[in-house]
């Protein structure tokens, strides 16, 4: 097991067979995750990484021996500033890098083609495309227009598949479903031992208490709001006349259990720290980024931080001219309660979390539509 801690008495061993210790630290340092801080070192002002490679392999075959390995490490990057990179998660990249191949095929097809694909009623039916600026996430500032499109792929069809009926999946583009689906297997595996590792750190009484309640992982007939989500960012040029306001994606927190992120070598991605800072989010290859929602602060009174998050639009060119030229592209994976379930606090409130004990009880779908309708635009 590796854990970065990023401190000079434990440096870690992730990277030493790729480069020396000194390299390290200056590569660290370059992408701003390195930072000496006066503030207590109880909570992490960083983006950790935590190695997963104790629990590779199949949910069901990972011992408690295992998950103590990795317990204490994930569960305090996620209880500090609510992201960590996950790394040798077993999830075969080359299945994310053919969801980037298949979606950014479909987003550079003419609008017109793409809006045959439109969300119908996204309350009520989140399945299909989202045309740049018809959602905005933006929390701190609701007349920006957010620069992205998107393509979800909802993960309950319901007993006559009414979702897929009403927003059938592009028939131009051989493979694209395909694809997608692939990747669900491997992600809701992941997720489980996620759950598993959150419930050992929070000393539950059931140490199952989340997979229980995210009984769509891997049974699809349960109603569930869960999604994958392909982003794409496209160029934005220097001298582009932009909307008042434009910014690639506002600051929000996700609004579910968590969310695992992959995202391509370009970057862009901030996270608000607990200190109010904006921590860059730079890419390491083949790793997860993985954060808390919404849910998932309130059913832990606070102690897992949904974190504020945002992707600006480059302010500057590097010398090359190559941050315009270059689009973003990442692939999502929202991981939502069943829709059923009620979500109120079953830990303590965490101090500095106090408005969580004035919250009613949430039913996540019910959550889930509403947050839908404050995020989406255009009329639909």
């Amino acid at each position: 097991m590796t854990i970065c801690t990023l401190t000079e008495q434990n440096t870690t061993s992730l990277y030493v067979q790729l480069i020396s210790v000194a390299e390290l630290f200056t590569y660290l340092r370059r992408i701003k995750y390195f930072r000496v801080s006066k503030m207590s070192q109880e909570i992490p002002h960083w983006i950790p990484v935590v190695d997963l490679s104790p629990i590779r392999g199949e949910y069901g075959d990972i011992t408690k021996e295992a998950y103590a390995k990795v317990v204490t490490q994930l569960g305090d990057a996620m209880s500090g500033i609510g992201f960590c990179y996950l790394v040798n998660h077993g999830i075969e990249t080359a299945k994310v890098d053919h969801v980037y191949d298949v979606s950014r095929k479909f987003f550079a097809k003419p609008i017109q083609y793409k809006r045959k694909y439109l969300k119908v009623n996204p309350p009520e039916n989140f399945h299909g495309y989202t045309e740049p600026g018809a959602e905005l996430l933006n929390e701190a500032e609701k007349n920006s227009t957010e620069l992205r499109e998107v393509w979800d792929m909802w993960g309950w069809w319901g007993p006559n598949k009414s979702w897929e009926e009403a927003c059938p999946d592009p028939v131009e583009s051989p493979g694209f479903t395909e694809a997608f689906e692939a990747l669900r297997p491997e992600m809701d595996n992941v997720s489980k031992k996620l759950f598993k590792l959150l419930a050992l750190y929070l000393q539950l009484d059931d140490e199952d208490f989340f997979i229980k309640r995210h009984r769509n992982l891997g049974d699809l007939s349960i109603p569930c709001q869960t999604q994958m989500r392909s982003m794409f960012y496209d160029v934005v040029s220097p001298d582009a006349k932009l909307p008042p306001g434009a910014i690639r994606c506002g600051e929000h927190s996700d609004w579910g259990s968590i969310t695992l992120l992959f995202q391509d070598s370009v970057g862009g991605l901030e996270v608000q720290n607990v200190l109010g800072e904006w921590v860059q989010a730079t890419p390491i290859p083949d790793s997860i980024i993985l954060n808390s929602g919404q849910l998932m602060e309130l059913w832990t009174g606070g102690r897992l931080h949904a974190a504020l998050h945002r992707v600006k639009i480059p302010e500057s060119a590097d010398s090359s001219g190559k941050l315009f030229q270059q689009p973003r592209q990442s692939f999502i994976y929202f991981v939502n309660p069943d829709g059923p379930e009620r979500v109120s606090p079953v830990l303590p409130i965490r101090e500095g979390k106090e408005e969580l004990a004035t919250k009613p009880t949430l039913v996540a779908f019910d959550h889930y539509k509403a947050r839908i309708v404050e995020a989406t635009m255009l009329g639909y």
